[in-house]
This record gives C-alpha cells, sequence and structure tokens, in this order.
C-alpha cells in the first residue's frame, strides 16, 4: 500500500449550499436572487459546448416565471441549485478523487504527475448538438464550481459550469419539459460513472507509478 499525507477531512467542502438541498427549480427561481446577490456585479464566462436544449430550457423558463428579469438570471439561479446538487450528490466521490490526485502529487514523480494530470475533459453522454454561449454566474456559484469540480477533478471551469446547469434543471418538477429532465439525470448518472471510473484510474496509476 502507498502512504500519504492527504487525508478525506482536508478536502470538505463547505455548507453554504445545504439550504439549496431539497429545493425544487421552481422554488429556487421563485425565491429569485436576494438583494445582496443582485448588488454585486455578475461574472460571465464562455462554454465552447452548450447544449442546445439547455439553451432552449433557459429561454423558456424565463417564460414560465415573471419573478427573474433575463434568462442571463435564470442561468444564475440554476447553477446555484446546480452547485448544491452536485455537492449533495457526489461529494464523497469528488473529495476521493481529490485526495487520489494529492497523492500522486506527493509521490514526487513528475511522469506519474503528467499522466494523471493530463487534460480529460468531461464530455456529455447523451447531448447531440452544442453551441458556443456565454453564461451569467454569481461570484459564489463561480467560486463553489472552482472548489467543487474544477480544482479537485481538473476540469475546465466552462464544464463545471454546464454540469452544474444540468444539476439545476434535473431538480424540476412542473416548468420544465419530464424529457428534458429525464435527459438532464440522465447526464448526471453518467458523470457519476465518469467519476468512479476516475477514482479507479487514479488509484490504479498509483498503484502502479
Amino acid at each position: 500500500m502507498y502512504q500519504t499525507q492527504a487525508r478525506p477531512e482536508d478536502f470538505q467542502l463547505d455548507q453554504e449550499h445545504q439550504p439549496l438541498i431539497g429545493k425544487t427549480l421552481e422554488e429556487v427561481i421563485g425565491d429569485g436572487e436576494s438583494e445582496e446577490e443582485k448588488g454585486k456585479p455578475p461574472e460571465r464566462i464562455s462554454l465552447n459546448s452548450m447544449p442546445q436544449w439547455i439553451a432552449s430550457v433557459m429561454v423558456n423558463l424565463k417564460r414560465k416565471h415573471h419573478n427573474v428579469p433575463s434568462v442571463a438570471a435564470v442561468e444564475r439561479l440554476t447553477a446555484k441549485l446546480g452547485v448544491a446538487v452536485v455537492r449533495d450528490r457526489f461529494g464523497p466521490s469528488i473529495t476521493e478523487i481529490q485526495v487520489l490526485r494529492t497523492r500522486v502529487y506527493e509521490l514526487g514523480d513528475q511522469f506519474l504527475l503528467k499522466r494523471v494530470y493530463r487534460s480529460r475533459d468531461y464530455e456529455l453522454h447523451e447531448t447531440v448538438d452544442t453551441a458556443y454561449r456565454k453564461c451569467s454566474l454569481r461570484e459564489w456559484t463561480a467560486g463553489a464550481l472552482s472548489d467543487s469540480l474544477s480544482d479537485p477533478l481538473g476540469l475546465p471551469h466552462s464544464t463545471a459550469a454546464l454540469i452544474a446547469l444540468i444539476a439545476g434543471v434535473s431538480q424540476s418538477q412542473t416548468w420544465v419539459p419530464r424529457a428534458w429532465t429525464q435527459l438532464a439525470n440522465r447526464e448526471l448518472d453518467h458523470f457519476g460513472r465518469y467519476l468512479t471510473g476516475e477514482a479507479a484510474r487514479l488509484k490504479t496509476e498509483i498503484l502502479g507509478g
């Protein structure tokens, strides 16, 4: 067995997402953004492969509820909920991968480090049509995406934002057609399998290194 100084408790995610756990997308959009959130300028990030179905869901959600002033606001609220979903559903798997990646670093083998840290962007499983778009996020959501997905998994920030949007859409009960929520849940199931496979790959690399 390998020796390491990294411990799972070193990578525990903060608990700011907890109030959103169990909420539907309709509830989060109905609550809208707080005055504190509105007082801060949003961040915009580029999504090189925004699924057309996600873009269409955002537009149609804006039409469903007049409490949000723009499609960008829908994106921000959906991604905020999505962060909570990802942390609640995949937090232990993400923590395990972060611990394993840190173990690789601690071994001090640059060839192993190169193999493990090479670009491994996540690809959606069933989405068939994508386009370049900008996505609006609040500061907390952008920071949480970095802490929860980009940094521990080595994923581009745009990919992390896309996963959060899909996770948020999966929580819709009435406003989003069932076919799209089912697709969102299938994509999340695939992401879970990706995390399992990534952890297994890292363990194999460490033991082989």
